[in-house]
């Protein structure tokens, strides 16, 4: 998608910018973050013009002279209509048919752009699709409580749970005709309680409440019980932590498939303390 001064650039050729297939159109060069679109806190929609195939060698690929290439990442093309002094500046219009198009690539989380020249509209799979909506993603933060909060007691159960960070996230991308649906899941949490055990539970945990839960009641869901103390640790605290597993997958266009695990996490400190036995 252009922004809004690629456009201007396009439009009226400002001076300083010159468009050249290969380079980034923007002057200076170099690789120039895209703004994203926004979104919800758990959905996220992306508008995709006429999107290209990368690697392919067919129809939609190539360096702007017909020839293929093979790149590391999806591309978009949106068709454009530079002005005379543009197609001047980049060598003038070639000969046959053909169209000039803006590309726009992304790669580790950096996008480019240029203005290149094909024989062809380009095509896009819905596999291609799902991966610019996987861009847009953006899991939520763990915000992790446990209970007793702060200090606890040795042999007494502590509660493992968290906010925020267990709702399934989803975004679109799009173009006419076709679009296509990314999911991320979360699938299981794994706790790391600092005494050199794990825990390993299917959900955020429950939070303890009190007046309905019982002081001493084991959680349900997600739980721990220290048998030692934290004395002689860092703050005298173990370091409690969670990493949130997520399953990433995709439909659209009458296909189905699945992208690499995501994974979130958060931390807190919790005391742990011999409880004393008072003889009197």
């Amino acid at each position: 998608m252009l922004t809004y001064w690629a456009r201007r650039a396009i439009a009226f050729g400002l001076a300083g910018t010159v468009l050249v297939p290969g380079v980034p159109a923007y002057a200076g060069g170099g690789n120039v973050p895209l703004p994203r679109p926004p979104c919800t806190p758990r959905t996220c929609e992306v508008g995709v013009e006429l999107p290209g195939v990368p690697g392919s060698g067919g129809p939609g690929t190539g360096d702007g002279n017909g020839g293929s290439s093979s790149e590391p990442s999806p591309c978009t093309y949106e068709m454009v209509s530079p002005t005379e002094g543009t197609v001047g500046g980049v060598g003038g219009q070639p000969d046959g048919p053909g169209a000039w198009y803006w590309k726009v690539c992304s790669a580790n989380g950096v996008s480019t752009s240029e203005l290149v020249r094909l024989p062809s509209p380009p095509v896009v799979t819905p596999e291609q699709l799902a991966q610019r909506a996987r861009e847009r993603i953006t899991l939520p933060s763990v915000q992790v409580r446990v209970n007793p909060a702060g200090t606890t007691l040795v042999n007494l159960p502590t509660w493992l749970a968290m906010t925020g960070g267990w709702d399934p996230q989803s975004a679109t991308a799009s173009v006419p005709g076709l679009s296509a649906t990314v999911t991320a899941r979360p699938t299981r949490a794994v706790w790391t309680v600092g005494d050199g055990s794990t825990v390993t539970c299917t959900g955020p945990g429950t939070l303890y409440q009190p007046g309905v839960h019982h002081p001493r009641a084991e959680s349900r869901t997600c739980g721990y019980t220290y048998r030692r103390s934290s004395a002689g640790m860092p703050g005298e605290a173990f370091r409690v932590s969670v990493t949130v597993s997520w399953q990433v997958a995709w439909s659209g266009g009458g296909q189905n498939g699945t992208f690499d695990g995501m994974t979130t996490s958060g931390f807190t400190l919790l005391r742990v303390e011999e409880s004393q036995t008072v003889i009197r």
